[in-house]
């Protein structure tokens, strides 16, 4: 606070405010004179109440869990010989033990009496507050903490034909936790493309490194043109896309590349392309990249492109190797800043493989020669021939299906562009699985030639929810309606009062309860083990408040399919479970891990990040401690190639228990 001024001989009060504070404050004060003369002064002072008390909860909490809540009453008053302590909750917790407690004091001192709670199946912040009174004392302590599943949200999907003068109506029912389910029909004029689902997939997507965070972010851009969305989705929208432009910074290296984990020292080739067209396309949208961010990667983009000679290490990378150049080159050449000569050079590459011709054919359509994009691509079919790639590129088929149909919007072909999102819209559909990196290319494919085609996709209709009705005309391709969190009991009706059918799908979205999971192994062998620090096998079933012990996971790559790159390993704790963080506590040396390229230590989980040869195995260590009492579950540990969902291995969920010392 200040500076105030204080004549000479003077004395001056302040007075300060400390919400609910319990232990001791240092008070400095620095002075100053006109004639240059300095002096501090500060004390120590303690902050207490006659009656106070101290309460504790883990940082989260899951749906069914009971938990232990340790709270210490202080009585530092001797006239304090009586307290009535009581807890209250709001509507996540159930109180297990009684809402109540009586304690007697002969002298000042300290007692700790403990609470029993119950967490329902419901998500959202638990509040907890406790008020102690005693003596014509009162002190009071508020908590608020998550409560969340370890789960991924799950999604299903009703498909429905409106036809002209007909009624469509339903009461979705719930999926999953209360708290994490919602819904909305997407309507369209056109064959459905799943938008909506394959966005949120995008957006829930637990891994964030370079690719995914654009992933989640590129297709949003687009969204609007080609979907009838309310303000609040829309200013949604633009704060994703903000919000991953804001991110960027943290992957950018020093030479203006990007790497593909956040503090890389190198870039990754295909990302750092990736994610310099996501800030060209967004700045043609109105958005801003962090000062110098652009100009930065635009530097290095330029030099790398000059610089340029292709890698003969084996038929794969090198088709990877040119590709990564086209789509540089195709970046360029959208950000204004066409590389001619090095189009030229890669031109004449001899074989050079057809994603890479397409991707150079769409540098030429936008460096204004149409005419050589058309040659480049005149003997190529538009279909690709399946596969999936877990490095390079982080490419499948589906991923340069969508190349393609850029490609021929930007050389005028409308038609064909059409015909290949067609086959695009198609699959996204589907329920096939698809990575970030073809789910994003994919809907940008689509919504770029849904917005850039000139038929009439005008809809009328009158939707009906909850009793709300609303006449609507969309000129927009896709329109996105809104429902109420499902409970059975919300009824959703739409009529079609236009000529045209109308497509319609219904998405249900939530996490689902908690279970014994079972164990899998696809292509991956997975080993989870818990141990005591000096190494002996334990069981996680019930251990004593305050054990310190460790979760080691060795994983196994049987061979069979090769190696593996970007493999994730998710291990997710009990609410009851610290981590112990080894580099805050400097024993990362001794904890003996396996090499990996990234770790994400967060509160409640360790994710994992890392790539393994063939006939290899790899094993990580993660310190933990019993901390809280009660009764929780520990999901399972999943490994998954990020890239290639068909490469996976998870073992059992289960329900542990810490209890107090001496039971």
């Amino acid at each position: 606070v200040g500076p105030f001024t204080l004549a000479k001989g003077q004395a001056a009060k302040h007075q300060f405010t400390i919400d609910n504070y319990v232990g001791s404050v240092r008070i400095m004060v620095v002075a100053n004179t006109r004639t240059g003369a300095y002096g501090s002064a500060e004390k120590t002072v303690p902050v207490r109440k006659p009656l106070m008390l101290l309460a504790t909860l883990p940082r989260v909490v899951g749906p069914g869990e009971t938990v232990d809540l340790p709270v210490t009453v202080f009585a530092m008053d001797p006239k304090v010989k009586h307290v009535k302590l009581s807890l209250s909750t709001n509507d996540l917790f159930t109180v297990e033990s009684g809402a109540e407690k009586a304690l007697s004091f002969t002298q000042a001192g300290e007692q700790v009496v403990t609470f029993r709670v119950k967490l329902k199946d419901r998500l959202g912040v638990g509040k907890v507050t406790l008020v102690a009174e005693g003596a014509g004392e009162r002190s009071t302590q508020s908590m608020e903490i998550d409560v969340r599943q370890a789960g991924q949200p799950e999604t299903e999907v009703e498909e429905a034909i409106v036809e002209p003068g007909s009624t469509w109506e339903a009461k979705p029912q719930a999926l999953g936790l209360a708290g994490t389910n919602s819904a909305y029909l997407e309507l369209s004029t056109l064959p459905p493309v799943d938008l909506g689902r394959r966005l949120q997939y995008l957006i829930d997507y637990p891994h964030g490194c370079l690719e995914q965070t654009t992933s989640k972010a590129f297709p949003q851009l687009y969204l609007a043109d080609v979907m009838d969305l309310n303000d609040a989705f829309l200013n949604t929208l633009r704060q994703n896309v903000q919000s991953a432009l804001n991110r960027l910074k943290q992957f950018q290296t020093a030479n203006g590349g990007f790497g593909y984990w956040p503090g890389d020292r190198e870039p990754d080739n295909w990302t750092t392309t990736y994610a310099g067209h996501f800030m060209v396309e967004a700045e043609r949208k109105g958005f801003s990249s962090p000062p110098g961010l652009k100009d930065a990667w635009l530097n290095h983009a330029r030099k790398q492109a000059r610089d340029w000679a292709p890698v003969e290490r084996n038929q794969w990378s090198r088709g990877a190797d040119h590709l990564a150049q086209a789509y540089r080159l195709y970046v360029l050449a959208l950000a204004n800043h066409a590389e001619s000569g090095a189009m030229n050079r890669l031109r004449t590459t001899p074989a050079l493989p057809g994603p890479a011709r397409w991707m150079l054919a769409a540098a030429y359509a936008l460096n204004n020669r149409k005419d050589v994009a058309r040659d480049i691509i005149k003997d190529l079919e538009t279909a690709v021939q399946p596969y999936r790639e877990m490095a390079w590129t982080y490419g499948s088929d589906l991923r340069d299906e969508a190349v393609i149909a850029e490609a021929l919007l930007r050389m005028d072909d409308k038609a064909g562009a059409a015909n290949v999102a067609r086959r695009i819209a198609g699959r996204l559909s589907s329920g096939e699985w698809f990575s970030t990196q073809s789910t994003a290319w994919a809907l940008l494919a689509v919504s770029r030639v849904a917005a850039g085609q000139s038929l009439d996709h005008t809809m009328h209709y009158t939707a009906v929810v909850n009793g709300r009705t609303d006449n609507r005309v969309s000129a927009k391709a896709v329109a996105r309606v809104d429902l109420p969190a499902p409970n059975g009991q919300h009824k959703a009706s739409i009529s079609n009062t236009g000529k045209s059918l109308i497509y319609l799908r219904l998405v249900r979205t939530g996490i689902p309860v908690a279970g014994e999971e079972h164990p899998a192994s696809n292509g991956l062998a997975l080993q989870v083990e818990y141990q005591s620090m000096d190494g002996k096998t334990l069981d996680p079933a019930t251990l004593g408040q305050g054990t310190d012990f460790q979760a080691v996971v060795t994983v196994h790559n049987p061979g069979t399919r090769g190696g593996y790159h970007e493999l994730a390993l998710t291990q997710v704790f009990p609410s009851g479970w610290e981590i112990r963080n080894s580099r805050m506590e400097g024993t990362e040396d001794a904890v003996r891990n396996s090499y990996f390229n990234y770790q994400d230590i967060r509160d409640d989980r360790v994710l994992t990040y890392f790539d393994l040869g063939a006939g290899e195995s790899a094993t990580y260590r993660v310190l933990l401690n019993a901390a809280y009492t009660g009764r929780f579950h520990l999901p399972s540990t999943t490994c998954s190639a990020m890239y290639d969902n068909t490469i996976s291995a998870r073992n059992a969920g289960r329900w542990v228990e810490v209890e107090a010392p001496g039971r």
